[in-house]
């Protein structure tokens, strides 16, 4: 799905034996990467397990309505014929999503207005799911409307469980509770599991998976004197037995983004360090890729309750969103070689370019940038570490090798190692990375200190802020990073 925001998908996909009805979608192709003209006319289906958990699409013709543009003239004309430059493609990691305009071309201001509509059916769904996307623009501003609308007809059929009829819509107006001008980042903390229930705005749930109910994705942009901004939506029509959301975590979705830590609560002993506790790494135990290793803040834990990860990325989608994690220089002092991020991605499982930008600074705090000691961009590696978390979501080392070594006195400090993907043309518009965090298992060297990670970027309206004032403890406490040297 065009993706932006602290965040990824949490589907967990079942085995199903779930047999559909034939009426006309035997055996066809799975949908594939094109443009919506390529997609009208077709049958394709999402198929994740071969003959079964299929979600099945017949997009009607261009002379049955398949496609619409109406509103100003040279802005359908911009999406061209039937739509040949608005993307369509699978969500790389969320099988039954389709994602739909990749594209800032269907903007509107002064008195501009756009509705694009793609029509057909679609077989074997018991819920109807709609995430729209802004790629960091604000949805509306003055009297701008941005409204998403995706509906399936069960209310034809009387197969509805539910008085939203199969319609799954959200509207971006400055009237409208959805968020703050309606941006993607309306959620209440910037991880993965929230970004998802977040957008989860009127699932709306049918029961008759063997109907070919009629469905509309529509975009509707007025500008009415102001402006309306969107860049694409990640459909999700999901068959039976699919977890749409976080439901089952233990994951505290209520805390406001924008408290603050007071300044006594900043320098408060962390009351959760306690908890920590976990299995420790000794020589010659540190990660095969931490060599030689100074410091590793400990392994992810894809089913720990509190499991969750933090934007770390620079990508065309979330730009310049480094996390700082911190850690500990004994005496006599290190010669810093290589620095590492273990990161959970989203939307683009590699990076392009090959590259990570990298710092180690010293005397942050909240809302303190503190003094940079060493920093660059250097070619990276990223290496999948073969630990996944949320179902879907694989997790990678980025690490740098640094060109000249850093020399550390003893002391605190914070490293950041984030993950580019710069280049227009592939995934990097809907790419997204998170530092995992951690309970310090398997971790080696100093312990890491608890509570202490940092967060800036301003996509997220965060300036050097305190992790522990977005999440809540103990996800907050420590996260999954490390440092390669020698002791002086």
């Amino acid at each position: 799905m065009f993706r932006q925001r602290a965040a990824a998908i949490i589907l967990t996909i079942m085995a199903l034996a779930f047999p559909l009805a034939t009426a006309g979608y035997a055996q066809v192709p799975h949908c594939v990467t094109g443009t919506v003209a390529t997609y009208i006319g077709t049958t394709c289906e999402l198929d994740a397990g071969g003959t079964s958990d299929k979600v099945t699409y017949k997009f009607n013709s261009a002379a049955n309505g398949g496609y619409t543009c109406t509103g100003t003239a040279s802005i359908c004309t911009s999406l061209g014929t039937n739509g040949s430059n608005l993307a369509m493609k699978l969500d790389p990691v969320g099988p039954y999503t389709l994602n739909v305009g990749n594209t800032n071309l269907w903007n509107v201001s002064g008195n501009q207005s756009v509705d694009v509509k793609i029509t057909g059916t679609v077989q074997g769904i018991v819920l109807n799911e709609n995430w729209p996307h802004f790629n960091g623009l604000i949805g509306q501003t003055g009297a701008g409307v941005e409204d998403d609308v995706t509906s399936v007809d069960c209310a034809s059929t009387h197969n509805c469980l539910d008085n939203l009829n199969g319609v799954s819509a959200v509207v971006c107006d400055a009237q409208t509770s959805n968020g703050a001008n309606c941006n993607d980042f309306r959620c209440p903390i910037l991880t993965i599991l929230a970004r998802i229930s977040c957008y989860n705005v009127d699932a709306a749930a049918m029961n008759d998976v063997s109907t070919p109910y009629p469905f509309t994705i529509e975009v509707k942009l007025a500008a009415n004197g102001g402006t309306a901004t969107f860049y694409g939506v990640g459909t999700h029509l999901l068959p039976p037995n699919i977890n749409p959301g976080p439901q089952e975590t233990a994951l505290d979705l209520n805390p406001a983004p924008d408290t603050t830590l007071d300044a006594a609560s900043d320098n408060a002993p962390d009351p959760d360090a306690s908890t920590i506790v976990a299995p420790r790494r000794t020589v010659p135990g540190a990660p095969s890729y931490c060599n030689p290793c100074l410091f590793y803040g400990g392994d992810l834990n894809g089913t720990w309750a509190n499991v969750n990860a933090l934007s770390n990325d620079n990508t065309l989608l979330v730009a310049n969103s480094p996390t700082f994690i911190p850690f500990t220089v004994g005496s006599p002092g290190w010669s810093v070689t290589g620095l590492f991020t273990n990161v959970v991605t989203y939307g683009y499982n590699n990076v392009d370019p090959l590259d990570a930008t990298w710092s180690i600074t010293t005397g942050m705090s909240n809302g303190n940038p503190g003094t940079v000691i060493a920093s660059g961009t250097d070619t990276a590696t990223f290496t999948p570490t073969g630990r996944f978390a949320f179902g879907l979501h694989y997790e990678y080392t980025i690490l740098v090798n640094l060109t000249t070594p850093v020399d550390l006195a003893p002391g605190t400090y914070w490293l950041s190692v984030v993950p580019q993907c710069t280049v227009t043309g592939n995934n990097c518009e809907s790419a997204q990375y998170f530092v995992s965090n951690t309970q310090g298992t398997n971790s080696y060297g100093p312990p890491e200190p608890s509570g202490t990670s940092i967060i800036n970027s301003a996509v997220f309206g965060k300036y050097y802020a305190s992790v522990c004032n977005i999440l809540p403890k103990p996800s907050c406490n420590l996260f999954s990073g490390g440092v390669l040297g020698t002791v002086q």
